[in-house]
């Protein structure tokens, strides 16, 4: 239940970075500030490997607990 915890936290992290990547050039305010939000490409590119990782460790939390999928102990 641990992984599952882990990948969901992971996959949340990714998932709000590429929404606030996504997001940010139609905000018509600076909600935060600019310097903040002006991501680099290997920023985006972090975000991306956390919500991969993430959706891995909660397929395999799944797969290990008897969810479906293949493998597990």
């Amino acid at each position: 239940m641990n992984r599952l915890r882990w990948g969901a936290a992971l996959l949340g992290i990714g998932l709000l970075g590429i929404a606030l990547h996504l997001v940010k050039p139609l905000l018509p305010f600076e909600l935060i500030s600019a310097r903040w939000l002006g991501l680099y490409w290997y920023e985006i590119a972090m975000f991306w490997v956390s919500a991969a990782a993430g959706a891995g460790l909660v397929h395999w939390a799944r797969s290990a607990d008897g969810g479906g999928g293949g493998g597990g102990r």
